[in-house]
């Protein structure tokens, strides 16, 4: 616990609700919609160097 683990390598990680990628995250007691506004968020900061404002 507390240590980070690959879970897939995949440039194109597929975001339908069967997608292995969304079934990990959702296991882990998230939403399908934090989900999609946390890789928002990140690409955002990524972009303009800060996060999307609330």
């Amino acid at each position: 616990c507390g240590q980070p683990f690959v879970l897939e390598i995949n440039s194109m990680p597929g975001l339908s609700m069967s997608s292995g990628f969304v079934i990990a995250w959702m296991a882990r007691g998230h939403s399908y919609s934090s989900l999609v506004n946390r890789i928002l968020d990140v690409a955002h900061t990524r972009h303009f160097g800060i996060g999307i404002p609330s």
